[in-house]
């Protein structure tokens, strides 16, 4: 009997001193706070974690109370819970307190406590362990405020916004999504994209849907007209977004929807004023064109009448002037942008109208330019057309006397912001010695000068 007994409490013992290396090694490195105390002598025990948990060392823990951890507005909570195992109401209680580190920030712990009771049932110890879910909380609270500013957006913000599934339609809609289209809740529920897109604009709604249904995107927007309730086209800026499931399907669609429609009937009715005005332009250089023809051709009779030599020049050379005005003007009526003018056109219809009016065989004297891509707005180009008009007659007539071989050279190009360089040069006679063009009676070279 003397025999079993030992053995029995040397089996108790051994798995007494398993049961207390467990707890010691729980106690050491488990992943839980743990603090053990007394009712007279606050902590006795205490481990690493909680010591981690709340930023004190052993040594200043074992000198302090619950009172000193506990956030001050979370006492009373959990001082009912105490006061109750004191009475003996209860054994243990868990709660959620804010509690305040050492650097004094708040932080947020789950705390499970139990009391050990004597024989008399007055307690011997507690034990206290504690979870940190400071970022747990932090997370809920984060996660309950982009709930609450998306609730907020969906219920009273400015945009329609709609939360779809492919096989079930509609899942939310809000009301100002039911205001653009002047549907109710419950009709929109019932009906599908298809049902109030603009027949016209099915094809491209539906390219940019299928290339998120097959993967190619998550995310588009598109501008497309709808059908409002009573039958009017209203534009709308759509942007749609697909949260899709682990295999890749999509299992949520949301759209947002701006209402366009009066910015489009805006442009639209900018577009027709603008389009109105550029008629009225193009018919206003039309006309100037044409009357500076009829002066041309009124100075065209005169000269008819006319058998001085030197007022038949100079009644030419006013034409060539008119004409080279004139064509910008017909430049300008005849381009689909009136505010500028393509000198590389112009240059080449003026220098033909010269050879022709001139009587010049190409094959005697060649014109060869080198002209970038230069666009003029009316106000440079009219003034530059008349310099141009001099400078490509005054060669024509004097630099190539008694049917003289030769080669006009004309360039024209930017050099930088703002500045055009203009060459126009010939291998003629040259001018006669002794001229200052600057101080001379011919028009065309005060002209050259003025311009």
């Amino acid at each position: 009997v003397l025999y079993a007994i030992a053995i029995e409490r040397l089996r108790i013992d051994v798995k007494l001193e398993e049961s207390e290396l467990m707890f010691k090694t729980q106690f050491d490195f488990g992943n839980i706070g743990i603090g053990i105390s007394t009712i007279d002598k606050g902590f006795i025990m205490v481990n690493k974690k909680i010591c981690d948990i709340f930023g004190y060392s052993q040594e200043e823990l074992y000198k302090m109370k619950w009172a000193d951890l506990v956030d001050p507005d979370d006492m009373e909570p959990g001082l009912t819970y105490f006061y109750q195992i004191l009475r003996g109401e209860r054994n243990d209680y868990e709660i959620d307190l804010r509690c305040i580190h050492k650097n004094r920030d708040i932080i947020y712990i789950h705390l499970i406590v139990s009391c050990y009771r004597k024989s008399d049932g007055h307690i011997d110890f507690i034990i206290s362990s504690l979870h940190d879910i400071t970022e747990r909380i932090k997370m809920d609270e984060a996660l309950k405020k982009s709930e609450f500013l998306f609730k907020t957006q969906f219920d009273f913000g400015n945009i329609g916004i709609a939360l779809a599934s492919p096989e079930k339609g509609f899942l939310q809609i809000n009301q100002k999504f039911c205001d653009i289209l002047g549907y109710t809740k419950e009709e929109l529920f019932k009906m599908t994209w298809v049902d109030f897109t603009h027949p016209e604009d099915m094809r491209l709604a539906h390219e940019q849907f299928n290339r998120m249904f097959k993967g190619e995107i998550d995310f588009y927007e598109i501008d497309k007209r709808n059908i409002h309730k009573d039958g009017h086209v209203i534009y709308v800026h759509l942007t749609i977004s697909c949260y899709r499931k682990p295999d890749g399907q999509i299992d949520l669609l949301i759209t947002s929807m701006l209402d366009i429609t009066k910015r489009i009937e805006m442009e639209l009715k900018i577009q027709a004023s603008l389009k109105e005005k550029e008629l009225l332009l193009s018919e206003i250089h039309h006309r100037v064109k044409n009357n500076m023809a009829i002066v041309v051709g009124i100075l065209s009779m005169q000269r008819s009448l006319i058998t001085d030599p030197r007022q038949l020049e100079l009644f030419k050379d006013s034409e060539n002037r008119i004409k080279s005005m004139a064509l910008i003007h017909e430049k300008l009526y005849r381009s689909k942008d009136l505010a500028t003018v393509d000198f590389t056109e112009y240059i080449n219809s003026l220098t033909a109208e010269l050879f022709n009016t001139y009587k010049i065989n190409e094959k005697n004297i060649k014109l060869k330019s080198f002209i970038n891509h230069v666009t003029l707005g009316i106000d440079i180009a009219v003034p530059c057309g008349l310099l141009l008009n001099e400078l490509i007659s005054n060669a024509l007539k004097h630099a190539f006397p008694q049917q003289m071989d030769g080669e006009i050279d004309i360039s024209m190009k930017y050099v930088e912001e703002g500045m055009i360089e203009l060459i126009v040069r010939d291998n003629g006679v040259g001018l006669p010695c002794g001229i200052d063009i600057r101080n001379t009676e011919s028009l065309g070279w005060q002209l050259i000068v003025g311009l």
